[in-house]
């Protein structure tokens, strides 16, 4: 039976963010089939971006493996190894004062 784990991980942060199975990546991805730095999520002009940093197994967004940076957008789901990361975009509300738009991610782990 598989298990599943969510996390969830608000990109908040106009700076780059790494995703690894290293101990010094941003978002720690603990698989043997996830490189040292996997992947890494970064802003652009039009949104968040991903790439994958050379990395042995690629990665995939909606099960197609990219080669490129490729624009994110809502609902996107990233597979890094036995990982799977959904790209969602929200808004939250703090003491009736409108925050902007932030994008976070939806972390699941299948195993």
């Amino acid at each position: 039976m598989a298990s599943h784990e969510t996390k969830n991980i608000k990109l908040t942060s106009r700076k780059p963010i790494i995703l690894g199975r290293d101990r010094k990546a941003d978002i720690q991805l603990s698989d043997i089939t996830v490189s040292r730095q996997h992947a890494e999520i970064f802003p652009g002009n039009d949104g968040f971006y991903i790439r994958d940093l050379g990395s042995s197994n690629g990665v995939a967004v909606n099960q197609t493996r990219i080669d490129n940076p490729y624009l994110l957008a809502n609902g996107d789901r990233i597979s890094i190894g036995n990982y799977v990361i959904e790209f969602v975009e929200g808004s939250s509300q703090t003491l009736g004062q409108r925050e902007e738009s932030r994008p976070f991610g939806n972390l699941l782990r299948e195993s």
